[in-house]
């Protein structure tokens, strides 16, 4: 759950995961208020462009900063859950040192299990899907998704 009380301007962008126990859904923070979190949830994949689109009215209990196994559980199979932009260069993905940007796309997979592909950003996310390298340094997996110890054990390396 996230606390209002805790939210700063610095979290608008930031990724969060719905979940009420039956629906998970990613999304974008675009604002607050008193009473709720307004996220983007889809934005027809334009996520460096997220403020443009309307967000959702989110009540606070229903979101989290980390991907947990119950969120994992209730997704559909080969859905994606989040997907950005990371520096190629030692404080962003670090791949392949090209100080390029690279699109990342993380993936749910077929049995609870999940995986982060990334490749140069102007692939989109579903060429990286497909055809992306996959993330395997866990201090690169919980830095693009943070994740509890129970869903980080369902990355498939």
């Amino acid at each position: 759950m996230i606390k209002l009380d805790e939210l700063k301007k610095s979290d608008i962008g930031r990724w969060v995961f719905y979940y009420d126990g039956f629906k998970f859904e990613s999304g974008r923070i675009k604002s607050w208020n008193d009473q709720f979190v307004f996220v983007v949830y889809k934005c027809d994949g334009q996520w460096d462009r997220f403020q443009e689109y309307t967000a959702c009215a989110t009540a606070l209990e229903d979101l989290g900063f980390s991907l947990t196994l119950d969120m994992l559980k209730t997704m559909d199979p080969h859905a994606i859950i989040a997907t950005g932009t990371a520096n190629d260069d030692p404080q962003g993905l670090f791949m392949a040192n090209s100080n390029q940007q690279l699109r990342w796309v993380a993936v749910r997979g077929g049995y609870h299990d999940w995986s982060i592909y990334c490749h140069f950003a102007y692939h989109d996310a579903e060429w990286i899907m497909r055809q992306g390298d996959k993330v395997c340094m866990t201090e690169h997996i919980k830095k693009l998704v943070p994740c509890d110890d129970e869903a980080l054990a369902m990355y498939r390396y």
